[in-house]
């Protein structure tokens, strides 16, 4: 039960898949799902949430607003 509290800052309140983007490649992925599907790493999420965390040896952040119209 204290593991639950522990989690609650990794997960997103709306449920929809925000947009990763690796920053050593600029690779944009839709999801943290597709992107470990397509790079083989568990942690992207812990990455993209703590700051100067890497997950693979690569640094992830989630794409924000203004990065969407630019892409």
């Amino acid at each position: 039960m204290a593991a639950e509290g522990k989690l609650d800052h990794f997960i997103h309140s709306d449920k929809r898949p925000k947009p990763v983007v690796c920053e050593e490649t600029g690779m944009v992925y839709p999801s943290i799902k597709a992107a470990r599907r397509a790079v083989g790493f568990y942690d992207i999420n812990k990455a993209c949430v703590i700051k100067d965390k890497t997950c693979g040896g690569m640094h992830w952040h989630f794409l924000e607003q203004d990065e969407k119209q630019a892409v």
